[in-house]
């Protein structure tokens, strides 16, 4: 049987930069390699913290890498198709069903609302929603929001959308030990900005309807004088050829 070392994860690694460069869409601007990279990066960081032993550490790496690379196939029912590649990836490998189906359920814990079962799912979860505690956490807030709107471009639900999120974030708590201590009051720092960010959008958006309104009112107003004036002028006319009649 295989095991899950670091040999296996590089191939992992290489492997899905391959078949995101080769099917994921150009509409997929958030969940693509640098977000799996990424999660990978973030979970090393919360497992080290908690003491993982070597075979946690990469079982958590396999899961971190895999557990978006479903978008390729699909947007909406993309965590199972994530455990589908795995699985296929896994058992070309020789790794047991056991642990394949182990590795399954992790990524599957990752689903909103997130769900672990265990200490390498918390690390997973908390690791997948690490971006929004670091100093790119506006960027990247600002990607996924956009890849949102690449979906479903109507203006409006754009914006009720980043509104779900920001509410999202608001009631969502990290699972880990670091996650609860260090990433906690970062999220809750960017999330704070982000809200204030809506706010004076909100303002900025009322302002121009405002002005807009006020404009139309005195392009009216404007027309209406000089409908008047032209009316007088008539009138004024008419008397003129009158009294000249006489």
């Amino acid at each position: 049987m295989g095991k899950i070392n670091e040999l296996l994860i590089t191939e992992a690694e290489n492997y899905i930069s391959s078949i995101m460069a080769e099917k994921l869409s150009e509409k997929i601007i958030f969940h693509n390699f640098n977000h799996a990279q990424l999660v990978k990066k973030y979970a090393e960081i919360i497992g080290n913290h908690a003491g993982f032993t070597t075979d946690e550490m990469n079982t958590l790496k396999i899961c971190s890498l895999f557990h978006d690379v479903g978008y390729v196939n699909s947007y909406h029912t993309n965590k199972e198709e994530s455990v589908k590649i795995a699985e296929s990836f896994l058992s070309e490998n020789g790794i047991d069903k056991e642990t394949s189906e182990y590795i399954s359920a992790t990524i599957r814990s990752t689903q909103t609302p997130q769900q672990p079962t265990d200490k390498v799912a918390e690390v997973l979860c908390d690791a997948d929603m690490m971006y929004i505690a670091t100093e790119s956490a506006i960027e990247q807030f600002d990607l996924l929001i956009e890849e949102t709107a690449l979906q479903q471009p109507d203006m409006a639900r754009r914006q009720g959308h980043e509104k779900k999120c920001l509410e999202f974030l608001a009631n969502h708590t990290y699972f880990t030990e670091y996650g609860k201590t260090i990433l906690q009051p970062l999220k809750e720092s960017a999330s704070k900005r982000l809200s204030e960010r809506m706010k004076r959008r909100k303002m900025l958006e009322i302002k121009k309807e405002t002005t807009e309104k006020k404009s139309v009112n005195y392009s009216r107003g404007v027309e209406t004088l000089f409908r008047l004036t032209a009316r007088n002028q008539i009138n004024l006319n008419s008397i003129a050829d009158n009294k000249s009649n006489i």
